[in-house]
Formats: C-alpha cells, sequence, structure tokens
C-alpha cells in the first residue's frame, strides 16, 4: 500500500467519521500521526502524516512509499468488574 493510499484511506474514514458523528470522532490508526481539521474540505482533512512509534521515533510518511499494514488480534473486551461480578447482560455477551 503507497503511502498516497494511506493518506486516502484516512480522508475517506474521517470524511465517514464527520458525516455520521460530527462530534470529534476521528480515526485512530497504531503507527501513524496526523492532523485532523475537521473543519477542511474532503481531501484536504488529513495532514502531517507521520510513521513510526513513540519508541522509534517518527518520520514523514513518504506518499510514493510501499508500506506493509499490520494487524494486532483485537483484545477482548473487558467490563472493569470483579470477576462474577458483571451485570447479567454482560455474562450473556461475554
Amino acid at each position: 500500500m503507497t503511502g498516497a493510499n494511506i493518506k486516502k484511506t484516512l480522508e475517506d474514514l474521517a470524511s465517514i467519521a464527520i458525516s455520521i458523528h460530527n462530534a470529534g470522532v476521528a480515526p485512530y490508526v497504531s503507527g501513524l500521526r496526523f492532523s485532523l481539521d475537521t473543519g477542511a474540505l474532503a481531501g484536504s482533512r488529513v495532514s502531517g502524516l507521520e510513521v513510526g512509534s513513540i519508541g522509534a521515533g517518527y518520520l514523514p510518511l513518504d506518499i510514493n512509499a510501499m508500506y506493509k499494514p499490520r494487524s494486532r488480534p483485537r483484545r477482548r473486551f473487558r467490563s472493569g468488574f470483579a470477576h462474577g461480578q458483571e451485570p447479567e447482560a454482560m455474562r450473556q455477551y461475554g
């Protein structure tokens, strides 16, 4: 996936989030940092794209470079209740 594809995907996700929620909701992607201007026109809302991590540091996203997206398994939702003390509805779906 090119850097340009990543930017376009973030722009599309931002447009969807703004049109549906319009309440400060923004896409989140691990390993990327960016600024989002919800008042800007579609296609120019995402800027300052950087790729990296806190430990290794961040570098500007190269629009022409190829990147390999990775995913991690989602963690199981935890209710915050002590084991065995979840409300009945939580037990049914947990």
